[in-house]
């Protein structure tokens, strides 16, 4: 569930471009509909009892990556290997404090 709910949130965040402003509504709403699902499942874990203190940081590390997926290989954005590598570094601090007691 939490792998499907990050693909969903990357997946809303493909459709943020093309909603010009949330003024197509097409994507606006295959927007709205990809982060409600995958916040969905967030609420489907946590009452399952997954911890929110590990969720919401893994989740803050996979999302971004995601989307700089996105920009660089679905938008052709540049992506600048110093950019690159500090984001990865960040997302390995958020992992690493999210196991901490």
């Amino acid at each position: 569930m939490f792998a499907a709910s990050i693909v969903l949130q990357v997946t809303a965040l493909y459709f943020l471009p093309l909603t010009n402003g949330f003024a197509n509504l097409r994507p606006t709403l295959m927007l709205l509909l990809c982060f409600g699902l995958s916040f969905y499942l967030f609420s489907r874990l946590v009452a399952a009892g997954v911890q929110m203190s590990v969720l919401l940081p893994a989740s803050a590390a996979l999302v971004p990556l995601g989307a700089i997926f996105l920009g660089v290989v679905v938008y052709g954005e540049a992506a600048p290997l110093p950019k690159i590598g500090l984001l990865c570094l960040s997302a390995a601090i958020i992992a690493g404090a999210s196991m901490l007691k």
